[in-house]
């Protein structure tokens, strides 16, 4: 079955890089056999991996940190929603969080800030071995993941999704910031589909469906621009 990579948009786009596939069509969807590996467009010369500013990075400053192991149980939030209002949150490096429903009637898990800085793991895959305190029996199994920010979603770590997963922003960086050492790249990564709606996507890691489709969509009327140099849009079979 081939698998499909969709860029809508209201207005332009704007593609850095270089594009693995031929061709990329504006208010419609382009699809390719699968797996597409999406470099962007060969608009641009430039080579350079692109990084997260660091006027975006000070947003830490002021966030509610998780750190180490957290198991955060969805069905027993309003709505499946964990709302943060008008304030950061932030996942710190080497922090897992792992989001869980023990209802059936809540199929999504749901963070909303002002801004998301993920720099750890935050899925809703169940590892094999359990999460201590809960029966994985009684887990809804494939649990969507949701994030939503007013501003920025920033991850320079690994978002997983044993369903789908939805990431809505005005900027999505999954990318590591300027000053970081690190040598592994971010990961987004959805089982079902994985859809963005952002105005600007800035990848220099990995966004991929496993099975199902990605879709990039420009956030409210604006333009939509894409820069993943040294980046990769993936959707496999």
């Amino acid at each position: 079955m081939r698998k499909k990579l969709s860029v809508f948009l209201a207005c332009s786009i704007f593609l850095t890089g270089q594009l693995s596939l031929p061709y990329a069509y504006a208010e419609q969807a382009f699809t390719a056999p699968t797996p597409i590996d999406v470099t962007n467009s060969g608009a641009s010369t430039n080579t350079n991996t692109p990084t997260v500013p660091e006027s975006v990075m000070n947003g830490l400053n002021s966030a509610t940190t998780f750190s180490g192991m957290n198991i955060i149980d969805f069905a027993t939030l309003p709505g499946g929603h964990l709302d943060f209002g008008n304030n950061n949150f932030a996942n710190a490096s080497g922090g897992t969080i792992y989001a869980i429903s023990s209802n059936s009637a809540i199929q999504s898990a749901q963070i909303s800030a002002l801004n998301i800085f993920n720099a750890g793991t935050i899925t809703t895959i169940i590892p094999t071995g359990g999460l201590p305190g809960f029966t994985t029996a009684n887990l809804v199994q494939g649990l969507n993941l949701s994030l939503n920010a007013v501003q920025n979603i920033v991850n320079t770590g690994s978002i997983t999704s044993a369903g789908t997963l939805a990431v809505s922003a005005p900027a999505v960086y999954n990318a590591l910031p300027a000053t970081s050492a690190a040598s592994i790249a971010p990961v987004m990564s959805a089982m079902q589909a994985l859809n963005i709606q952002t105005n600007n996507l800035i990848n220099s890691g990995t966004i991929v469906s496993q099975l199902a489709n990605l879709n990039v969509l420009a956030h409210a009327t604006g333009n939509l621009a894409i820069n993943s140099t040294g980046g990769t849009l993936q959707a496999l079979n």
